[in-house]
């Protein structure tokens, strides 16, 4: 009779890291928990939409002009602690652009002092009549401790502007870590 071992890995996924990833609290137009590029009185590019996926609410981008220049609405979380394992970022997105525009997603990791350690790009590239999927994943290297979330719009090919007219929404973004047991999360 032959011994054999097995070895059996388990993956344990955390919670959710964001804050209102759902996008369901607003306070003064804004998104709980994020930052946006909105200038109070002079120009809202990121607004809460009653067109969500699940829930009463979710965030919407939009493109508008701002003194002759195309200005993308721009949402961010920034340094998200993270533990060493592999990302997982999934949600709903809708995407109507005038033009070419085009959904984006970045990751930014980064190390205790600041220094970027590696990036994430992720393109919603296909107009959506309906909300649809993101999901994606990413490798955290061992030195990484926290991370940059931004969602915005951009033009779709090098060298063109972004329209006014296009937009974006979000709703029920998750960004969870999967470690190995016994690793920290």
């Amino acid at each position: 009779m032959k011994a054999f071992a097995a070895v059996v890995v388990f993956a344990v996924a955390g919670a959710n890291l964001l804050t209102n990833g759902d996008f369901e609290r607003f306070a003064g137009g804004e998104p709980v928990g994020w930052t946006t590029n909105n200038i109070p009185s002079m120009l809202v590019v990121v607004s809460p939409s009653s067109v969500s996926y699940s829930g009463k609410r979710a965030v919407r981008c939009d493109v508008k002009t701002f003194y002759g220049t195309p200005m993308a609405g721009t949402l961010s979380q920034r340094g998200i602690s993270v533990a060493r394992g592999t990302l997982h970022l999934k949600g709903m997105y809708l995407l109507k652009p005038t033009g070419n525009d085009v959904g984006f997603i970045s990751i930014d990791v980064k190390t205790s002092g600041g220094s970027t350690v590696a990036a994430c790009e992720h393109y919603l590239t296909q107009a959506t009549t309906e909300f649809a999927p993101v999901s994606f994943t990413a490798q955290i290297p061992h030195e990484a401790r926290t991370i940059d979330l931004l969602l915005t719009l951009m033009p779709g090919r090098e060298g063109e502007s972004l329209h006014e007219g296009s937009y974006i929404l979000f709703d029920g973004l998750e960004l969870t870590i999967e470690t190995a047991p016994g690793q920290p999360q």
